[in-house]
C-alpha cells in the first residue's frame, strides 16, 4: 500500500471508528507512549485521541492519531 493510502486509510478508520482498527491501536499506542521518537505537537492537539492526544511520531511527523490506526503502516523502529 502507498504512503497515500497508508494516510488516507488511518484517518478514515479515525473517523469511522472500528472496534478492531482501536483495538490495534490502543496496542500501539502503548507502545509509542514510552518511545522517546512520540513529541507533542499544538497543532494536531486539536484531534482527541486519549492515548497520544497531540503527539507525532519524530521519525515521520505522521500524527499518532492517525499513524496507529492505519493497518498497513509500520514503525519507522521496527516497534510494532
Amino acid at each position: 500500500m502507498s504512503l497515500l493510502n497508508n494516510i488516507i486509510n488511518g484517518w478514515a478508520n479515525y473517523i469511522f471508528e472500528n472496534p478492531e482498527i482501536e483495538k490495534l491501536a490502543k496496542k500501539r499506542a502503548a507502545i509509542c507512549a514510552n518511545c522517546p521518537n512520540a513529541v507533542k505537537s499544538k497543532f494536531w492537539n486539536i484531534f482527541e485521541d486519549k492515548e497520544v492526544k497531540g503527539v507525532v511520531c519524530n521519525m515521520c511527523g505522521c500524527p499518532l492519531f492517525s499513524l496507529l490506526r492505519s493497518e498497513q503502516e509500520k514503525c519507522k523502529l521496527n516497534k510494532w
